[in-house]
């Protein structure tokens, strides 16, 4: 019995170790293969072939300078990710999902949506596109130093902001789970039913440049319809440790109580900063 007993628990310890491993060259594939691709496909092919006539257009003036901060974010963002997760996470896979889904991604999707959705800015939409910076920021600071256990002050603002960081990933995740089922959907169907992208792959093979924007774009769609999931995970997982923290340091109830405040407050004001100005426009 003992021996059976042995047996099993090895077996246990093999699939753990086989999973954990499999979890790891996951995490390591995701993050650099997206990375690396984009970078060599944006810095060796896309700069070089438009960079210029886009920056003589930025310096006439022909381009705002709201979208300019949004074209460099979208070039420098995973860039900077890249650098610091080869500087200091490359030996630690999950912090490097942490990296990023939940402070890369987003901040490339913020980009992107002030370059193509956002053409302008009311209150409420300022103050939803500060909210998730400031949660991803506060995100970033937990994922590299951890908890402020010996500073007070910043334990406070880690425990605020963290109370951001639950409500940014609840929200967000919600909103994209609207449009990624749909696109989950539509991707599946398109890529194994239709694979219309199987007549073209020779073609792609002759033209390293076209198949690295194939295999981006692929990437990115897979990161797309993953994102509702991993980052709901990684920022409520974010705010349970800082809260559980401070909680064993302040107390739980200065912990929920915190967590309430921030939250009611931020709903607040964005209820406040609502107001209709078709009104005052048509006038």
């Amino acid at each position: 019995m003992a021996v059976y007993h042995g047996g099993i628990a090895r077996c246990d310890r093999d699939l753990h170790f086989t999973m954990k491993t499999a979890l790891h060259l996951l995490s390591h594939a995701i993050f650099w293969v997206w990375n690396l691709t984009f970078i060599g496909v944006v810095y060796l092919w896309i700069l070089p072939e438009f960079g210029i006539d886009m920056f003589q257009a930025a310096r006439m003036g022909e381009i705002p300078p709201a979208f300019i901060l949004s074209i460099l974010g979208i070039l420098v963002v995973p860039l900077v990710c890249t650098v610091l997760g080869g500087w200091r996470l490359r030996k630690h896979p999950i912090l490097l999902m942490r990296l990023f889904y939940g402070v890369e991604a987003p901040l490339f999707g913020l980009c992107l949506l002030r370059l193509f959705l956002i053409r302008e800015t009311t209150p409420a939409s300022a103050q939803v596109l500060l909210t998730v910076l400031g949660a991803v920021a506060i995100f970033t600071i937990e994922t590299l130093a951890g908890y402020a256990a010996y500073r007070r002050p910043l334990a406070w603002i880690q425990m605020i902001g963290h109370s951001l960081v639950l409500l940014t990933g609840v929200y967000t995740g919600a909103l994209l789970l609207l449009y990624t089922v749909p696109a989950l959907c539509a991707m599946g169907y398109s890529f194994f039913f239709e694979a219309y992208w199987l007549r073209d792959v020779g073609w792609m093979l002759q033209r390293p440049w076209e198949l690295g924007l194939f295999l981006l774009f692929v990437g990115s769609c897979l990161v797309f319809v993953s994102m509702p999931y991993v980052m709901v995970n990684f920022y409520v997982r974010s705010w349970h440790r800082i809260r559980s923290a401070f909680g064993k340091q302040h107390g739980q109830g200065r912990s929920w109580i915190t967590t309430a405040t921030a939250l009611t407050l931020s709903l607040a004001l964005f209820g406040l900063l609502q107001g209709q100005t078709q009104a005052k426009a048509i006038e």
